[in-house]
């Protein structure tokens, strides 16, 4: 007796004392019952960038130059990027090739896929520029793939850019330390030479989970295509 009795004390005392976080995790519940219902809500928050990669890719593109694409956009980001060059890439792996190219519909960009060993379809000394957007890459192919006097520009999260999104989106969690110094190391120690570098400890706001989903579709449209998955 004594013990159901200590036990119904914790319990009431424990729903007293926690009463603010049962709230909040009811709340959250109903949230989650209903997170297949779904409507677009860009009312989020976004911290303004310190930098933006699209013009800095453009001061080393030229007109006759062969560029490259390395995206898990669905080619979103290709689509915007206008002022082609002679020949443009968009390598991604997580879609098909057939949906990346109608996303392309209108663009000159040419939608491909690593190879079934891993390497990225072109042949030896290439490119001349290959941009990385948010997306994993094998360091000794995009040398390969490289001209000798070619520009390769990466634009990543870093293990301290939106962790809580890192988590969602990468299937492995980030292990050690990636930031600006971490990539230009990489880099270096394949012999390039970093002209430029710039990092920028970001923020994004939800109120809701429709914001969460609308923010996930535009970043990666896996998401959008399963979100059962996440």
């Amino acid at each position: 007796i004594a013990d159901a009795m200590t036990q119904f004390i914790i319990q009431k005392y424990a729903q007293i004392r926690c009463r603010k976080m049962i709230r909040m995790a009811t709340s959250l519940e109903d949230e989650f019952s209903e997170a297949m219902n779904f409507v677009e809500d860009y009312d989020y928050v976004v911290s303004s960038a310190k930098y933006d990669e699209k013009e800095i890719a453009k001061k080393y593109i030229k007109k006759e130059d062969h560029l490259s694409f390395i995206g898990v956009d669905r080619g979103e980001f290709a689509k915007n990027f206008g002022d082609y060059p002679e020949a443009t890439y968009n390598v991604d792996s997580f879609s098909s090739v057939e949906d990346v190219q109608k996303n392309l519909e209108g663009t000159p960009v040419r939608a491909t896929t690593l190879t079934p060993n891993g390497q990225m379809p072109f042949k030896d000394k290439r490119l001349d520029v290959v941009m990385d957007q948010y997306s994993n890459y094998n360091k000794d192919e995009v040398k390969r793939v490289l001209k000798d006097d070619g520009y390769f520009i990466v634009n990543q999260y870093g293990s301290h850019n939106l962790r809580e999104f890192l988590n969602v989106y990468m299937y492995l969690r980030v292990k050690g330390v990636w930031d600006l110094e971490s990539c230009k190391m990489t880099l270096k120690s394949i012999n390039f030479k970093v002209e430029e570098a710039y990092e920028d400890y970001g923020y994004v706001r939800f109120k809701n989970l429709s914001q969460l989903h609308t923010y996930f579709t535009i970043v990666l449209q896996d998401v959008a295509a399963n979100p059962e998955k996440y």
